[in-house]
């Protein structure tokens, strides 16, 4: 299956980044909430939201996966939304929404569905707080969503773990888990 990182409306190069595809699975960010943003994608090809998405929008797209799930057939669980470190800069309801992450009651219940159901591979918008500063060199601002997927590391290590919303790639293992970081229009494809 083809994965994609951020697009951030950048909707004609996503379609020509999926051409050639039957399916892929965009990591969040596409846009959706943002002026002149629209997308409608062939069957076959998903999407969770990021931060730079308006949650309402996505979940009226007939190609959001959901707020959070797990895909049985790709052995596959998704967890959507993140935080925005420049929210102070943004403008409410235009390029910023207040259900950016999901519910902290969410997240919780979130912490003990996703070691219960033992996915092969999980894919989210973030990837785990505590992880940050070894991945990318940096202590990141404490937010409930990377709280909550450090929570999720802490108890069940995945095979793989494919997030974005850092704008790089990078791939490393951690306690037996590939991590793969998709970088804003970037895409990869593993075997699900």
């Amino acid at each position: 299956m083809l994965f994609i990182g951020d697009v951030h409306g950048e909707i004609e190069k996503y379609y020509k980044i999926i051409e050639g595809y039957n399916e892929s699975i965009q990591v969040g960010d596409v846009g959706l909430g943002f002026a002149g943003v629209e997308l409608d994608l062939p069957d076959g090809h998903k999407f969770i939201r990021g931060n730079h998405d308006d949650p309402d929008k996505c979940r009226s797209n007939k190609s959001y996966l959901g707020d959070w799930g797990y895909i049985e057939e790709n052995d596959l669980f998704f967890i959507s939304g993140a935080y925005s470190i420049d929210q102070h800069l943004r403008t409410p309801g235009v390029s910023w929404w207040s259900e950016e992450e999901l519910s902290y009651q969410t997240l919780k219940q979130l912490i003990d569905i996703v070691p219960e159901t033992k996915p092969r591979i999980i894919v989210s918008h973030d990837c785990p707080t505590h992880l940050q500063e070894q991945f990318f060199g940096f202590t990141p601002k404490t937010n409930r969503t990377g709280s909550a997927l450090s929570c999720i590391f802490e108890k069940y290590q995945p095979s793989i773990w494919i997030f974005g919303h850092h704008h790089v790639n990078y791939s490393t293992v951690v306690n037996g888990t590939r991590f793969i970081c998709l970088d804003s229009l970037c895409s990869m494809v593993i075997d699900v």
